[in-house]
């Protein structure tokens, strides 16, 4: 609000509060409370999907978001690849894995919810939860350097280049 800027990184947060708070209001059972919280993460993994579909990876949105919200010098190569093929595809494969691997982790954990006990779900859960974040989260940063390095020197070997 300070800045008069939206966020993308603040709105994925506030809109998943407020999904999960529509699905605590909605009452209902323990396995219906537990089957409404996977849908938050799937609704979630929907947008990044739907994003991609429209051709406007979420991934992109959000590494603008914490890049400005870091160094201002960082934000130009960014801005300078942004019509570049190669840099859409790296950001449109993000974008793609993770809303496939939210879905995936949220239809897995649902079907779940059915098949053991309350206590086993309870204790189950957060362990498939955390470790398909940690493992998207270590793989996404191992796929983006490998992939983006090579993109920003050459903007940055571009932009030191004696110009004629």
């Amino acid at each position: 609000m300070r800045r008069r800027r939206i966020d993308a990184l603040s709105v994925l947060v506030l809109c998943g509060i407020a999904l999960s708070l529509i699905a605590f209001i909605g009452g209902g059972g323990v396995r219906s409370l537990q089957l409404r919280e996977q849908l938050v993460s799937a609704m979630i993994g929907l947008v990044f999907l739907g994003s991609a579909a429209i051709g406007k990876p979420l991934i992109y949105q959000l590494a603008c978001a914490s890049i400005r919200r870091g160094a201002a010098e960082e934000v130009g190569w960014v801005e300078a690849l942004r019509e570049d093929p190669r840099f859409r595809r790296v950001m449109m494969m993000l974008t793609l894995s993770w809303g496939v691997a939210l879905v995936a982790e949220s239809a897995a954990c649902g079907a779940l919810v059915f098949a053991l006990s309350i206590k086993s779900y309870l204790i189950v859960s957060p362990i498939i939860g955390y470790s398909a974040l940690g493992a998207m989260s270590a793989w996404s940063f191992w796929y983006a350097r490998r992939r983006i390095a090579p993109l920003r020197e050459e903007v940055e070997r571009a932009a030191d280049a004696p110009r004629p």
